[in-house]
């Protein structure tokens, strides 16, 4: 019986030697490093079913996750609201029909913040809004609506961004806030010609779709190989500002930027789109409503339904969409009666995952999609936040899809390539200036026991590229494993 115990005893020893013996290894990668000497390391990996540690650098340590704090956010979303949840967005009328097809009265579009409306991430459905308009319009026999076009923009509270949001961040297309409607995934786009002298100001050929902003255009044609420009402005003001170089010598040069006024854009959208149609139109003018007259009858015409909330996820995961992601999270505040705003949104969605056994002290959010240099987290909770999604393997397998894979798709899409590890990493991407993270499962020999891992790199100066490689390589130690 002991002789038992004492071989079983070494085999423990044996096992947690190898196990110290490659965490050194990872860890002298980093250590003899000097280009990483100063860079702010976190990097945390556990099997899946035994919960084995595998690598601990710094795992509590709170760090930047960028948009890994997707993560949680669109798990939260998935368990929240339900993978199968349609956002509606109603067509209702006042007034009364005449006997010529005429409503005399207004027509009401009431947002139900969808963030899908004519995207470009749902080719199929891009014209289905306008699509469903006409034909619940024609089915009700209305040919000419003599009353107002009235927005109904109320479903969520305070400003359309986060307060911690950076002025150099806002104006650009991945900066756009959130609002009852989402059109266009809330993006314009600059046409420039750039066929100019060397260091003179490029032309601007028009703006796509029509927006309310007032451009101040202040970029040059260098030499330059690629979008160094930027759009400075805030939802406050319909004033932008855009800076910087752009390629010299091109026909057309497209830069976008985040539409202020998404309710003002869906309005233009929706009487160019029915003038198309001469046997449609609208007499009156456009009213964007920000409280609802309870006092007002209003009558349905017809709902109009968004993607479900598992086919949006899929969507915010692989791209990394930020606005899908902030809309997402208003949703989970409304869900969990919250008060539609940020700041509200944000406590709720922390208190989630505080009640899934997350650590409170090494997590701080300020808004859902990781664009906040202010948000905090620990790889060890990141891990922990995929430990929790693994355990439920029916859930698993819906947000297992939703993930970017090494190699194939996503923003994983040109990593690994030429390894063993193409088509074997499912992982959530995070990048901005100074900070560069993945999280995710590897699955390598065992299919059933995959590698949960979070690795963070904050703080740096080195190339991107460079980081990234050094991560990819750091990924690839881990899994030989």
């Amino acid at each position: 019986m002991l002789k038992k115990m004492y071989k079983t005893l070494v085999l423990i020893l044996l096992l947690q030697a190898t196990s110290f013996a490659q965490t050194i290894s990872i860890s002298e990668q980093i250590n003899n490093d000097s280009e990483l000497n100063n860079i702010s390391i976190g990097f945390y990996a556990v099997e899946a079913k035994t919960g084995k540690v595998l690598i601990d650098i710094n795992s509590d340590k709170n760090l930047k996750p960028a948009s890994n704090l997707k993560l949680l956010t669109t798990i939260a979303a998935l368990k929240v609201l339900g993978e199968y949840t349609r956002f509606e967005t109603k067509i209702m009328y006042s007034g009364y029909f005449d006997d010529d097809d005429i409503l005399a009265g207004d027509l009401y579009i009431i947002g139900g913040g969808d963030p899908t409306i004519a995207s470009k991430y749902f080719k199929k459905n891009k014209n289905r809004f306008i699509t469903e308009l006409k034909v619940a319009l024609k089915k009700a026999h209305i040919k000419t609506v003599e009353g107002n076009l009235i927005i109904v923009d109320t479903l969520f509270k305070g400003q359309a961004t986060p307060t911690t949001w950076v002025w150099g961040d806002i104006g650009n297309y991945y900066g756009a806030g959130v609002s009852s409607f989402a059109i266009f995934d809330n993006q314009y786009k600059i046409y420039f010609n750039t066929k100019v002298k060397l260091n003179d100001t490029v032309k601007v050929l028009k703006i796509e779709p029509k927006t309310d902003i007032n451009l101040i255009n202040e970029v040059t044609a260098t030499k330059t190989r690629r979008d160094r420009s930027n759009i400075y402005g805030s939802e406050l003001s319909n004033k932008r500002i855009i800076t910087g170089e752009l390629p010299i010598n091109k026909d057309s040069f497209i830069v976008k930027g985040s539409i202020l006024n998404p309710e003002n854009v869906l309005a233009n959208y929706i009487k160019f789109e029915l003038e198309k149609d001469s046997s449609l139109q609208i007499k009156g003018k456009t009213i964007i409503q920000k409280k609802m007259d309870k006092a007002e009858k209003l009558n349905l015409l017809a709902v109009y339904k968004s993607p479900t909330v598992k086919e949006i996820i899929d969507k915010t995961n692989l791209y990394s969409i930020n606005l899908y992601a902030e809309m997402l999270l208003r949703h989970i505040d409304l869900k969990l009666e919250g008060k539609g705003t940020n700041s509200s949104a944000t406590r709720k969605l922390k208190n989630y995952w505080t009640q899934q056994g997350l650590n409170d002290n090494n997590m701080k959010f300020y808004d859902g999609s990781g664009l906040s240099s202010y948000n905090l987290i620990s790889t060890k909770q990141l891990v922990k936040v995929l430990q929790i999604a693994y355990a439920d393997s029916i859930f698993f397998n819906s947000f297992k899809s939703s993930l970017p894979i090494s190699g194939k798709s996503g923003t994983l899409k040109r990593m690994f390539k030429n390894t063993n590890l193409v088509g074997k990493i499912y992982a959530k991407s995070g990048s901005m200036s100074g900070v560069r993270a993945y999280s995710g499962f590897i699955f390598t020999q065992d299919e059933t026991n995959p590698t949960i891992f979070s690795i963070i790199f904050n703080n740096y100066t080195i190339k991107s590229n460079v980081v990234k490689a050094k991560i990819q390589q750091l990924i690839l130690s881990l899994s030989k494993k």
